[in-house]
């Protein structure tokens, strides 16, 4: 979503991908010269946005679709065995997430199970 939204090009449309039957990645495509965006919300957003997808499936595209992509297995998602870096939000409704153009920010950051951000403790925000 980076790369069309700073290119001002059109995005894919999301119908087509389904109708392929394709699980959906959603990335920040950052880098200097077309997309020099890094917040993840911010993209799942635009991809709703954007290219039409569902709150749920952008969601998934920046979880579990997006792991899946990268042939990894072990992030992605919260299941037994796979690696403990998790980012909790207030929100009660996971969809807020990708409907509010970036403005939600995580409650707490854990890497390898550990909070490293966050409430009681340093906000790298």
């Amino acid at each position: 979503p980076g790369a069309w939204s700073t290119l001002r090009d059109d995005a894919p449309r999301a119908e087509r991908l389904r109708a392929a039957g394709l699980r959906i990645a959603v990335g920040t495509d950052a880098n200097p010269g077309t997309s020099p965006a890094l917040d993840l919300g911010l993209m799942a957003a635009l991809a709703v946005r954007d290219a039409g997808l569902t709150a749920e499936e952008a969601i998934l595209g920046i979880t579990s679709h997006a792991a899946a992509a990268l042939g990894r297995t072990d992030v992605g998602r919260i299941a037994t065995g796979c690696h403990g870096d998790l980012v909790v939000h207030a929100n009660r409704d996971p969809r807020t997430l990708a409907y509010a153009l970036g403005s939600v920010r995580p409650r707490h950051v854990l890497l390898g199970g550990q909070r490293v951000a966050g409430e009681d403790g340093p906000s790298p925000w």
